[in-house]
């Protein structure tokens, strides 16, 4: 019987995005962020030679640390912290793209369509403003479409007030205020 045993691991200064409602890539990934980054004027010009000098004893760490996990069967130790930023991720989501709909978007008329690259856009400029993390315009759609607004394909008029020639990705019952 072949059995998988594939962990990622990620680590970075910037929220992991992965889009899909699969959550079998997210369990597999131990995600290491890096909470602070040091000020350019703080930085050391040398710090890739120093690490290379260091690379025997870096590597010999790394294969001791290797061998621990497979006399753990490849299972991960548990780390909160780690786990939580996972769920922000999916969590900040939700609220940025709830609060750009509370506070931009009027749901009232339930004829209104608006295109989902005009309501994106709208979104990313929002996220900017509030100085909030954006989502991919999937990651978005799906969103929307999880808050019950009616995903369809329409001949809007975009932003620019010229209506499209062919149906686009749309939203109906929601539309930016002015």
């Amino acid at each position: 019987m072949l059995e998988r045993r594939i962990k990622f691991v990620f680590s970075s200064n910037h929220p992991i995005i992965i889009d899909g409602e699969d959550d079998a890539l997210l369990k597999r990934i131990i995600y290491l962020p890096f909470n602070y980054a040091i000020p350019d004027d703080q930085q050391d010009p040398d710090l890739g030679d120093k690490i290379w000098k260091e690379r025997d004893a870096i590597a010999t760490k790394a294969l001791r640390y290797a061998r621990k996990l497979v006399k753990l069967n490849y299972i991960f130790p548990e780390i909160p912290q780690m786990d939580n930023a996972k769920c922000i991720v999916r969590d900040s989501i939700a609220k940025t793209v709830g609060k750009f709909v509370q506070e931009s978007c009027d749901k009232s008329e339930s004829k209104a369509v608006t295109a989902t690259e005009d309501l994106y856009n709208a979104y990313s400029d929002y996220c900017k403003e509030k100085n909030m993390w954006a989502c991919s315009q999937k990651a978005f759609t799906k969103e929307l479409t999880q808050m019950k607004i009616e995903h369809t394909r329409f001949r809007c008029t975009g932003e620019d007030m010229i209506a499209r020639k062919n149906p686009v990705s749309a939203f109906k019952g929601i539309k930016l205020r002015p």
